[in-house]
């Protein structure tokens, strides 16, 4: 099923942006991350604030998964990922290097903050 409510079109949008920035795989399902050896982003569900009936404001946590065991080379990667969000014009808030466990294993990441703006016609 298509969803095509403000909400859900942000997520999208999201995604095929991320697609094109970070040249990795966008998942949403933590259960779809085991397979993903080369790294992958993560996007959390989104907490949002509504200013009226079409008009809202989106905050995501988003992680940079890299590959690798946290060396400077890796999180290296995931400060070129956030740079290119950025010169993208999605609004990264912050951003800080992190660990995700992957099926028992820890990962190097970076988590990001974005906001953006979701808006109907």
């Amino acid at each position: 099923m298509a969803y095509t409510d403000l909400f859900n079109e942000a997520i999208d949008d999201l995604k095929a942006t991320l697609l094109t920035v970070s040249g990795l795989p966008v998942i949403d399902n933590p259960q779809n991350a085991a397979g993903f050896v080369n790294g992958f982003v993560f996007i959390q569900a989104p907490s949002f604030e509504a200013f009226n009936y079409n008009i809202g404001k989106l905050t995501f946590e988003l992680q940079i998964v890299l590959p690798g065991q946290g060396n400077l080379s890796a999180l290296r990667r995931g400060l070129e990922i956030a740079a290119a969000l950025l010169a993208k014009k999605i609004a990264v808030m912050s951003g800080r290097p992190s660990t995700v466990d992957i099926g028992g294993a820890e990962s190097p990441a970076y988590s990001l903050t974005l906001v953006m703006q979701a808006q109907t016609a």
